[in-house]
C-alpha cells in the first residue's frame, strides 16, 4: 500500500469517530455510451452511478449506471448528471448552447424528466438530498445566481453581504439537513437556517468547497495555495502533496474523502491521481489500493463516495477515459485495528491545529 505521507505520529486520535474499515478494492469499467470517453460524477447507496459519456456520434450524454448497463437519463444532447439520492432522483444539465451560456437544468423521477426553469437564464443543478431538495444555479455573465429547488418551486439564495464584494453563488452541494454551500466569487459560502456566511476568514480567499456530510463537515480545495481541505466545525485541516495541486471532491457520513492530485505521469501532462483521506487522516493513492483487475492503466480522479463505501471517477484504458466503480473488499475489524497501528508508524497524518499545514511527499 502506497502512502503518500512520510512523518511519524503516534496520536491515536482521528479525524472521525467511525474507522472505515476496508483496505482493498475492487475495480469495474463502466463503459461508454458507443464513443471513447465517460465520466462518473456520482452515486447512491445502492451503487446506482451518474455522469456523462460519448456517444458514437461524439455527443455528450448525462448517464446512469446500474444493475450493469449503462442508459442515457436524456434524449437530449450536451447532457450531464451530477447526482443522485437513494431514490434515484437524478439531477443535471443538457441540451443547452453552452457559448450563450444556457443551460437546461432537469431533474429526473421514476422515468420522468422534468425540465427546471432557474432565471433569468436555463442553468444547471448539481445536488440534490434525500428528501428530493435540489440546489443549482442559473448561468450570468459573470457568475451565477444560486436556487434551492424543492417541490417544483426554484428560491433564489440571498446574495452574501455586500461588504465581501461577491455578489453572485453558484451552489455545488446540499446535505440532509438542507444546508447548502457553494462558491461566491473567490470565496466559499455556507448557507442554513436562513443565513449566508462567507468562509474566507476560515478557509481564506480561493476555497472552492466541494461537498458537506450529514455532520457538517466540508471539503474541497484552495485555488490559491493548491491544498485540499476539511472544514470541520470550527478546526481547518489542509493537505497537500510536494509540488502538486490537491482537492478533495467528496465525503461521506463516515468522513471518508475522496479526490485527486495534479499531475505525475509525464506521458499524460495536466493529469490526476486519485486519492483517499481515510477516516483516521491517511492520505492514499487510490491505485495502490486496486486488487484483482488491470483493466484500468491508472486511476486518475475520484468524485464520490457513498456510505457503503463504493468510489467512482475516471480512469484510463489505452488511452481512452472510463468512468469506474470501486467496491471495497472487506477486512476483519480486528486485522483493521491490527494494520492501522503498523501503517501509523509508515506515515499516517493526524492533524489537531486549525490552519495547520501538512506535506505529503513520495
Amino acid at each position: 500500500m502506497k502512502h503518500l505521507a512520510r512523518s511519524l505520529v503516534f496520536s491515536v486520535a482521528c479525524l472521525a469517530p467511525n474507522v472505515y474499515a476496508a483496505s482493498a478494492y475492487t475495480v469495474q469499467d463502466l463503459g461508454t455510451l458507443g464513443g471513447t470517453d465517460s465520466f462518473a460524477t456520482a452515486l447512491n447507496d445502492h451503487g446506482t452511478v451518474v455522469g456523462t459519456a460519448y456517444d458514437a456520434s461524439n455527443q455528450f450524454q448525462a448517464f446512469v449506471y446500474e444493475n450493469g448497463v449503462m442508459n442515457k437519463v436524456t434524449n437530449d444532447d450536451n447532457g450531464q448528471a451530477w447526482g443522485i439520492n437513494n431514490a434515484g432522483q437524478i439531477v443535471g444539465d443538457g441540451s443547452g448552447i453552452r457559448n450563450g451560456n444556457s443551460r437546461n437544468a432537469f431533474i429526473y423521477d421514476n422515468g420522468v424528466v422534468t425540465s427546471v426553469n432557474l432565471p433569468p437564464l436555463l442553468g444547471s443543478l448539481k445536488d440534490i438530498n434525500e428528501s428530493g431538495i435540489s440546489v443549482g444555479y442559473s448561468i450570468t455573465n459573470p457568475g451565477g445566481r444560486g436556487f434551492v429547488h424543492d417541490n417544483g418551486t426554484s428560491t433564489e439564495l440571498q446574495q452574501l453581504p455586500t461588504g465581501f464584494g461577491y455578489s453572485l453563488n453558484s451552489p455545488v452541494a446540499i446535505n440532509d439537513h438542507g444546508v447548502v454551500i457553494g462558491r461566491a466569487g473567490n470565496a466559499g459560502f455556507i448557507y442554513a437556517n436562513g443565513q449566508m456566511q462567507c468562509t474566507e476568514d476560515t478557509i481564506g480567499e480561493g476555497g472552492r468547497l466541494k461537498d458537506i456530510n450529514n455532520a457538517g463537515d466540508i471539503v474541497g480545495r484552495n485555488q490559491n495555495s493548491g491544498d485540499a481541505f476539511l472544514l470541520r466545525g470550527d478546526e481547518l485541516f489542509t493537505f497537500s502533496v510536494e509540488e502538486k495541486s490537491t482537492s478533495f471532491e467528496a465525503i461521506n457520513n463516515a468522513g471518508t474523502a475522496v479526490g485527486y492530485y495534479y499531475g505525475d505521469y509525464s506521458s499524460l501532462p495536466g493529469e490526476s491521481t486519485a486519492v483517499l483521506l481515510d477516516s483516521d487522516g491517511t492520505l492514499i493513492e487510490l491505485q495502490s489500493l486496486i486488487v484483482g483487475g488491470d483493466e484500468f492503466d491508472f486511476i486518475a480522479r475520484a468524485s464520490d463516495i457513498n456510505e457503503k463505501g463504493q468510489i467512482v471517477g475516471y480512469g484510463f484504458i489505452d488511452g481512452e477515459r472510463h468512468a469506474y466503480l470501486l467496491n471495497p473488499v472487506p477486512v476483519p475489524a480486528a486485522a483493521w485495528f491490527f494494520g492501522s497501528a503498523v501503517l501509523s508508524l509508515v506515515g499516517i497524518f493526524r492533524s489537531k491545529n486549525p490552519r495547520n499545514k501538512k506535506t505529503f511527499k513520495h
